[in-house]
């Protein structure tokens, strides 16, 4: 009897321990508000074209292969929009001065989102704004981020219009500029459209030390929909390392960081988009989708890998096994296809030039200017500097 009852004790005890930890992990996961995924095997990864700063450019990138989408907002100094667009300098073998007004462009992406709309577009699953702050003055970064929700709200989630199926990343340059980020939040609750404000997400992008990343969003109270990305401009991408990206990967993947997704930008040759997708990323910004999408076939890739859809939340932590490859990568072959790649996106760069600028004359004025405006001053500054040394008899002119 005593026997019976003391296995009979052990068997509650193993019991109510089970209960417990499971109780305890729907606790954690509803504290923290972060949704955890098990993959079938394969990551869902976003191809994200960059620059996509008008609407005349959009269906193209869609048609290379994209599923997401990303373009720069301006503003002007008090905080206010100012519209889409992003100038020079830019990433190498790209138009930099295309532009659009924002509530065009809302609306024009609120109609590809809409499934009963003529122009919609299934492939497109995801928003990237690159937000410009730059230029906006420390008082008014927080008036940045409540324009920027007004927009949003009236614009793409409006409940008066279809509401698109879409989510949005408001990526901020710095921790420092957090103020945008509680100008956004708060707005949308003053609106009370809380529930709206799940579909939208944030990033810091200018490789920000990560620990100030943390404490930034443990300020704010942000506990989800966290993206992290890493990289530099297309020009210098092959002379960064990946460390910091990796560590990302590591804090994503420890299941109580501060990061749900990671990301890699600008890549554009092959070789290093291998290494992106080594790496565990969950999305990769390019200014090549077609290529991201192609490697994507390859055997070492496509059993670990999908394009991500309209079903997938982009904001979910997703768990899969880790990456492993038995690939050996080759050095030389690698620089071939780079010196390949890279001469097609020079003569990819006169096509664009002449499919936005010489096709299109009335655009060539606003990029004369903003040419000029940028270039004059230095010919002012390197006349002076001849005329000064004339003076001192050192050159002859």
């Amino acid at each position: 009897m005593e026997l019976w009852l003391l296995n009979f004790s052990k068997i509650a005890v193993q019991w109510i321990n089970l209960r417990l930890h499971a109780y305890l992990l729907i606790l954690c996961l509803c504290l923290n508000k972060c949704v955890f995924v098990t993959a079938e095997g394969r990551r869902p990864i976003y191809v994200i074209a960059h620059m996509v700063n008008s609407i005349y450019e959009l269906d193209e990138y869609l048609a290379r292969g994209a599923n997401a989408i990303e373009f720069d907002l301006t503003f002007y100094s008090n905080g206010t929009v100012r519209q889409v667009y992003h100038g020079y300098p830019c990433d190498c073998y790209r138009v930099c001065d295309e532009r659009e007004n924002f509530a065009r462009y809302l609306n024009h992406i609120r109609d590809l989102s809409n499934p009963n709309h003529v122009n919609y577009q299934k492939g497109l699953t995801f928003l990237f704004l690159d937000l410009k702050l730059g230029d906006v003055a420390r008082k008014d970064k927080y008036k940045a981020g409540e324009e920027i929700a007004k927009y949003l709200i009236t614009h793409l989630w409006n409940k008066d219009l279809s509401e698109p199926q879409i989510e949005v990343l408001l990526s901020v340059p710095h921790a420092s500029d957090s103020e945008t980020i509680k100008g956004v939040r708060e707005t949308f609750t003053k609106s009370n459209r809380e529930t709206t404000m799940q579909k939208l997400g944030f990033d810091v992008s200018l490789n920000d030390d990560l620990n100030s990343i943390r404490r930034m969003y443990s300020r704010l109270g942000v506990t989800s929909n966290r993206w992290q990305g890493d990289g530099i401009t297309n020009c210098l991408r092959p002379f960064r390392d990946d460390s910091r990206l990796r560590h990302a990967v590591r804090i994503r993947d420890s299941g109580s960081g501060f990061i749900e997704k990671v990301y890699d930008w600008t890549v554009d040759t092959t070789s290093l988009i291998r290494r992106s997708l080594r790496s565990g990323v969950d999305g990769i910004i390019t200014n090549f989708p077609e290529r991201v999408v192609s490697v994507l076939q390859e055997q070492e890739f496509k059993d670990r890998y999908r394009l991500a859809t309209a079903d997938d939340n982009p904001f979910s932590r997703v768990s899969v096994g880790p990456f492993k490859t038995s690939v050996q990568t080759q050095k030389e072959q690698n620089y071939v296809s780079s010196v390949q790649e890279i001469t097609v996106a020079i003569m990819g760069y006169f096509w664009d030039f002449y499919k936005l600028r010489i096709k299109r004359p009335a655009t060539l004025f606003p990029f004369l200017h903003e040419f000029l405006k940028k270039t004059l001053p230095f010919l002012r500054e390197y006349s002076n500097n001849l005329r000064r040394l004339s003076r001192k008899g050192l050159i002859s002119i």
